[in-house]
């Protein structure tokens, strides 16, 4: 799996990344923190 895209936000702290298996169609979106830490955001 590949990432996609990075999407910084507007604190610099955070960013969305967004992974997606173009063979699968899996997709998946993290929301990753400066700490290195990170959360999946549902879609």
């Amino acid at each position: 799996m590949k990432v996609r895209q990075v999407l910084p936000l507007a604190d610099m702290q955070h960013c969305f990344v967004f992974y997606w298996n173009v063979d699968t169609g899996f997709a998946k979106v993290l929301l990753l923190k400066a700490d290195g830490s990170y959360n999946e955001v549902a879609f």
